[in-house]
């Protein structure tokens, strides 16, 4: 059976409490006016509950609820039921974010064990690189799926013109904490503009920057222990911080990469660079609260090392790299030559 994902309708979600009019204009950092102009995807998948009957009902009751919460939730992230006007405010006049609801004629488990990359798109609303959804599309779009096995995924693109990874992991926190019941609500600290103020500019990221051309997406699993195995060798006993998960893959791949273009080629390739992105809020003195809302996020450019390399010597560049990012940096970003540093770091 051909896996398919059938699109039922498309409605637009408002916030549940009318935003204050003295909160309509919500304006952009410097950060957010040199983002990228695209989307940042994700989709979230959930087993089906023990209660699950196999019928209609079930489907319903799960759009009705989230398209609930949903609304709720917007009520205290109103800016992305807005309108980015001219790169610099949003207009939150509570026009809403699009809601789709998909079925999926096949179970969750399915995609789970072997994600395709281009069915994997269709749980999203819309193409989240597309430069010029940016534009024709709301701030966030959200498509709720459910499988025939009562399992569901939820697919989120939203702008990253005035949110990073993660604003996006704190509006999906307070959604679930919402959905959930939970007593505790999760409220966003809106004021990036104040910490990074915006500067007048009418152009930002290419509009290239992101190529769908000659793309090769691959899919590698590891388990606790080999995770366990391959930050120890990554670490090779030196008296530097304990590489992370990413670190420690980042450096594999990295050198898998060389070692195969190496043996390709016949000859060294030319010197690398790795890039990573690095979270400034907790990297600010004192640090900046959890769900600060906005693109408060840089990136770190580490120049992999040349010749014979080990995961160790890829690691320690890529620590180097991310301690130039601190407060003192964080500071200049807040001055005079805010613009120029913020666009280095894009490049």
């Amino acid at each position: 059976m051909v896996m398919k994902i059938e699109i039922i309708s498309r409605e637009t979600i408002k916030p549940s409490s009318p935003t204050p009019h003295h909160l309509r204009i919500y304006k952009l950092s410097l950060l957010d006016q040199v983002a990228p102009l695209i989307y940042a995807p994700i989709v979230l998948f959930y087993s089906a509950p023990p209660e699950f009957n196999s019928n209609m009902i079930h489907c319903i009751t799960i759009y009705d609820h989230l398209k609930k919460t949903l609304s709720e939730t917007l009520s205290h992230f109103y800016p992305l039921a807005g309108r980015i006007k001219h790169d610099d405010y949003v207009d939150c006049n509570d026009d809403g974010v699009t809601y789709v609801k998909a079925r999926a004629n096949f179970e969750v488990s399915k995609i789970i064990r072997n994600p395709e990359m281009n069915l994997l798109q269709q749980f999203l609303p819309f193409n989240p690189y597309d430069v010029r959804s940016d534009k024709e599309h709301t701030t966030m779009a959200v498509q709720v799926n459910v499988f025939d096995c009562g399992g569901i995924g939820i697919g989120v693109c939203i702008s990253h013109r005035i949110a990073d990874g993660t604003t996006l992991a704190s509006f999906l926190s307070a959604w679930a904490a919402m959905s959930r019941g939970a007593a505790e609500t999760i409220t966003p600290s809106l004021d990036s503009a104040t910490l990074f103020p915006p500067r007048d500019i009418h152009s930002s990221m290419p509009t290239g920057l992101i190529s769908m051309q000659n793309i090769v997406t691959r899919r590698f699993v590891f388990d606790a222990n080999s995770m366990a195995n391959l930050r120890e060798i990554a670490s090779n006993g030196l008296s530097m911080d304990y590489p992370s998960r990413v670190e420690a893959v980042t450096a594999l791949i990295c050198r898998s990469a060389v070692n195969a273009t190496t043996k390709k080629s016949g000859k060294t390739i030319p010197s690398a660079a790795i890039s990573h992105v690095v979270n400034l809020r907790a990297r600010m003195i004192p640090p900046l609260a959890e769900h600060t809302f906005g693109n408060i996020w840089q990136l770190t450019v580490a120049p992999e090392p040349e010749g014979e390399v080990e995961l160790h010597d890829i690691v320690v560049q890529l620590q180097k790299a991310k301690t130039k990012i601190d407060d003192v940096y964080a500071r200049q970003l807040q001055g005079d030559d805010r613009l120029f540093l913020a666009r280095e770091s894009q490049k």
